[in-house]
């Protein structure tokens, strides 16, 4: 406002002093005519350095903006770290505690003589040690053999069966009576090789299993504190004129639900004709009637 003052009183005078020239004044309205003229130059300094100033000024202000901005930036990203450690810090609690996604599986590391000896091993990249681990296994070669002499026995004795129909299938899951008798024969042949908590790192769990078949299957059932899975395990003798490197070829298939399965067959393993591992070697399936099973009632 102060510069526009002297631009204009500036003016003003050099009016004055073209007026008074005109009309052959003195010398005194000459030098006010210049004195206009200098407040004119003079004005227009100061406008064109008030503008300078305020374009400077303006600059640092919006300097200062994006400076803030980016400290801004800067600290939402360090919050949102934070707070990502702080989900990855508790998920790491809860999962020491409760063991996670974490699952383990055993996996052959070396054949004896009518033995093999297996490693308890967590899955690949698992952080977590699973606690409360409870581990048993199940040969299923025991556990056939056991079910047939027992429903042979029962065939057999017909008078302790009188209102058993020919041809009715013990398999059958209609048959509630005979199945709790499978199940007591599944507990009998089931062996705990491992109770506790696997950690992370330490002393390997080692076991040794017997392979007393030509084809000897296992059931092994893991339980824990995160919950249940299961694997299966069929060894397989190769011929003596195999050129493998181990007397035994393995399947393994390990289930961890939710349709979640992995499965190892190497090439080579025998299959059914449906192209699949027998992965339970049960001689017959409740499916068909046949009068020379085991399972089936004369």
């Amino acid at each position: 406002m102060d510069t526009i003052l002297v631009i204009l009183g500036g003016l003003a005078l050099v009016v004055l002093g073209f007026v008074a020239t005109r009309k052959e004044q003195s010398t005194k309205i000459r030098l006010l005519v210049m004195a206009g003229g200098v407040c004119v130059i003079y004005g227009s300094w100061l406008s064109e350095r008030d503008a300078e100033l305020q374009t400077s000024r303006l600059i640092d202000l919006n300097t200062m903006n994006l400076s803030l901005a980016e400290r801004n930036a800067a600290l939402t990203e360090g919050i949102a770290q934070m707070s990502e450690r702080n989900v990855q810090l508790s998920e790491d609690i809860r999962g020491n505690a409760t063991g996670g996604n974490a699952f383990c599986y055993l996996t052959p590391l070396q054949f004896g003589s009518g033995s093999v000896r297996l490693l308890l091993q967590l899955g690949e990249g698992e952080r977590y040690p699973i606690p409360d681990l409870r581990v048993r296994v199940l040969d299923r070669n025991r556990q056939n053999a056991m079910r047939i002499e027992l429903f042979r026995k029962i065939k057999v004795d017909r008078r302790n069966n009188p209102g058993l129909p020919r041809g009715f299938n013990l398999l059958d899951e209609g048959n509630e009576a005979y199945r709790d008798i499978w199940k007591a024969i599944d507990e009998r042949c089931f062996e705990e090789v491992y109770s506790g908590t696997l950690p992370i790192r330490g002393r390997p769990q080692i076991f040794d299993l017997e392979l007393e078949s030509p084809i000897q299957r296992y059931h092994i059932e893991f339980n824990a504190r995160n919950g249940s899975w299961w694997q299966e395990l069929v060894f397989v003798r190769r011929d003596e004129d195999s050129d493998g490197y181990f007397p035994w070829i393995v399947a393994s298939q390990v289930s961890l639900g939710a349709g979640r399965v992995i499965e190892d067959v190497p090439d080579g393993f025998p299959l059914t004709e449906e192209g699949v591992v027998e992965w339970d070697g049960r001689p017959d399936k409740p499916r068909v009637t046949d009068s020379d099973s085991p399972y089936v009632v004369p």
